[in-house]
């Protein structure tokens, strides 16, 4: 009898180097503009062939998951199923690093990884579109994960365009242990709408040309985030405080924090005495667009 198929996917942060939003449409849903990129911080997906389904979840940011009825990755499981007319007999780990609320996609980017990792194993032939397609109707953010490499993302999060940025951007990631729920942050946003981002089509391939294009840019979320959370202001206090900081914003609909660095010396040192002051954080240093 041969070995149930396994597979291991390693589910990258995402940070919103720039965020607009754009306008409103008739359903509800928030138009945005942003550019998106990913870290070398990560989740990691299992899924193994298995008689019936199962879900579980280790890892150090698992804890508040678990009371949970239901996981992102199960519902993108459940849906793919469907699509593919196939049984769900299979068993998924979820490995979770990522803290959850942070706005740094780490449900969005497990159940994308879940998506692939499934196609893969139940070596499905579906075109890239209908998968895009059903990560979409999992949430703004899927897509961009499914993708996993730096975007520009328009629409409700469905239109992208790939873009180049340049590798290995030192940075840390903070969270301040408060989760920041994104229907809440959307509902209290009432700030003008912004302009679509007029990215380059070359992209960028230097460090200090991102920067200056990034200062000029914001995340419109900010805000309606730090009412959620105050506790972002002092994120980014402390981010701004730090030496050789190139750059301090709010990732997504918060509440992570990312400090871009003018090397990885300098975002350790930062990140070490940020620990000292505020022990209770989640702090990391990592590479955007490793």
């Amino acid at each position: 009898m041969s070995s149930p198929v396994s597979l291991t996917i390693a589910t990258s942060a995402k940070v919103n180097l720039s965020l607009h939003i754009t306008g409103k449409r008739a359903d509800g849903y928030h138009l945005l503009d942003s550019l998106v990129a990913f870290t070398d911080i990560a989740d990691k997906i299992t899924v193994e062939e298995s008689e019936e389904f199962s879900f579980s979840l280790t890892g150090p940011c698992a804890g508040i998951l678990q009371n949970e009825p239901d996981n992102l990755c199960i519902t993108a499981a459940q849906k793919l199923a469907q699509e593919a007319g196939r049984e769900l007999n299979v068993s998924i780990t979820l490995e979770k690093n990522i803290p959850m609320g942070a706005g740094l996609g780490g449900g969005s980017a497990d159940a994308a990884a879940t998506l692939k990792a499934l196609a893969d194993i139940w070596n499905l032939s579906l075109p890239k579109s209908d998968l895009e397609r059903i990560a979409a109707s999992l949430g703004a953010d899927v897509p961009a994960c499914l993708r996993s490499h730096s975007v520009h993302m328009t629409g409700i999060g469905e239109q992208l365009k790939d873009i180049t940025l340049p590798k290995n951007i030192p940075a840390i990631l903070i969270h301040p242990g408060t989760l920041c729920p994104t229907k809440e942050v959307y509902q209290n946003f009432s700030g003008r709408f912004s302009s679509p981002d007029n990215l380059p089509d070359k992209g960028f391939q230097e460090t200090e040309t991102l920067i200056d294009y990034l200062s000029a840019q914001t995340n419109d979320l900010t805000q309606a985030a730090i009412a959620v959370v105050p506790d972002i202001i002092t994120v980014l206090d402390r981010l701004n405080e730090q030496p050789q900081i190139k750059l301090a914003r709010m990732s997504g609909s918060g509440s992570a924090c990312f400090g871009i660095f003018k090397n990885e010396n300098a975002a350790l040192k930062a990140a070490q005495s940020i620990s000292v002051s505020c022990p209770d954080w989640w702090i990391k240093t990592c590479r955007i667009n490793p």
